[in-house]
Order: C-alpha cells, then structure tokens, then sequence
C-alpha cells in the first residue's frame, strides 16, 4: 500500500500529465505546425479560443483548408474543442501558458469517400502569418491569365478544348487533379461535332517563377465515348 504522501504527489503528478486545471494561456495570437507539417493558428481572448484556422490532409482527398470560424470556450481543465463542420474538428488542452497540446480529427466522408484522419500539434504563442495557397496555373492559354484551383481551363487556342466544373484535390502539391467535364469540338468530324465528356485533369511540374509557383504542364484523360480517331488522353505545357 502507498505511504499517503507517495500517493498524492503520484495523483498530482498525473492530474498535471492529464489536464491543466488553473493555468491561464496567454492571451492574444497563437501559432503551430502540425506534425505533417501544416500551419494551424488561433487567438485567446477573454476564456475563448477564436479565430481558429489551419490546413490538414484528408487521406486521398487531399489537403484542405479550414477557418477562421467560430469560437471555442476553454474549459476548467484547459481544454477546448471547436466542430469545424463536415466531420472534421480541432481541439487542445492548455498545459501551461505557453504550451497546448492538440489534435485535428477528420472523421470518414461517405460523398467525396475521405477517410478518417488524425494528425496532433503542438502551439505556442505569438502570431506567424497564414500564409494562402500560392500555386497557379495559367488557366487559359490565350490570356495566359493566372489562377487557383480554376473551375474552367482552355487549353487550346482554337477553343475546341475545354475544361468546366473542376473539382481539385491536392491543388499546392508537386501534383493536383481535379474531376469535371470537357468541351471538346471536332473539326474533321462531319459537321464539326461537339461532345461533352467527364474528364480527369492532373497539373505537374510545380515550378517558382517569380512570386509564385506555377504548374507548367497538364495531362488529361476523357471518358465516355468519343469521335472516331479523337485521342482520350492528351498533355501540352502551360508554361
């Protein structure tokens, strides 16, 4: 049996490893990387974390992007919890002023299938920017206009090809795909057909020009049916 003295300073021990009870963070903007290596940052104010916004992976689906949303109360023991929606949520415990200990946790999506995803951080205070997604690509070819995660993409002067309704996924990573549909006309099939296909677009070759980082090449592939001798894949550079 444990002398009464041992058997505190054990329960102390533990309810410190366990909990933060009485300790007051410091207020005002705190930052962290997750340990994928994702920023994360929010801010103390008044017994409330606010301003909550970070970056995670979701498996296969990719990285996304949450926040600044709502806010969190802190709890007796240090710890607070924020429902980001869509199955996803951060939380933490205060284990001193200057140190929370965190986790993100995005659970299974049937519609896109994302499966369950953890990933745990460590924050401190002070205010390190947020920095937005950086990468481009050149959208259309005969404006050369830059864009983020586009929803349309010409990709051949003559405008008989296409792209409408991308869905992206890993857009600011070596490689980004993206889901949608094509427009493609035909000029040597009899009267000019025009078809519209679902299509599977990939960016790469992620390059630094400048200020920003800019996909120079695209591959694509087209489902469905197509006109005779029409190639279902196809790639061009877009630098």
């Amino acid at each position: 049996m444990l002398a009464p003295t041992l058997a505190c300073a054990l329960f102390l021990a533990c309810a410190a490893s366990a909990g933060a009870a009485g300790v007051v963070p410091a207020a005002g903007p705190w930052h962290a990387l997750s340990a994928e290596g994702r920023p994360i940052a929010f801010e103390v104010n008044g017994g409330q974390v606010t301003n909550v916004q970070f970056r995670f992976r979701w498996g296969f689906c990719g990285p996304f992007d949450v926040g600044p949303e709502g806010s969190a109360t802190i709890e007796a023991d240090g710890h607070w919890k924020l429902e980001a929606g869509n199955n996803v949520s951060i939380e933490a415990t205060f284990v001193a002023p200057d140190r929370a200990e965190g986790e993100i946790v995005a659970l299974n999506r049937i519609t896109p299938v994302c499966p369950v995803a953890r990933t745990t951080f460590v924050a401190e205070p002070g205010a390190v920017p947020f920095e937005a997604p950086t990468a481009m690509v050149r959208a259309n070819v005969r404006t050369e206009s830059l864009a983020n995660q586009p929803r349309t993409m010409v990709v051949r002067r003559d405008g008989s090809l296409r792209f409408y309704g991308l869905h992206w996924y890993e857009f600011n990573e070596p490689s980004a795909y993206a889901t949608g549909h094509a427009y493609l006309r035909c000029r040597h099939c009899r009267g000019h057909q025009v078809r519209r296909r679902a299509v599977v677009v990939r960016l790469y070759r992620l390059t630094q020009q400048g200020d920003q980082r800019v996909y120079l090449l695209v591959h694509w592939a087209l489902r469905g049916k197509l006109p005779p001798g029409f190639p279902a894949e196809g790639e061009r550079s877009l630098g």
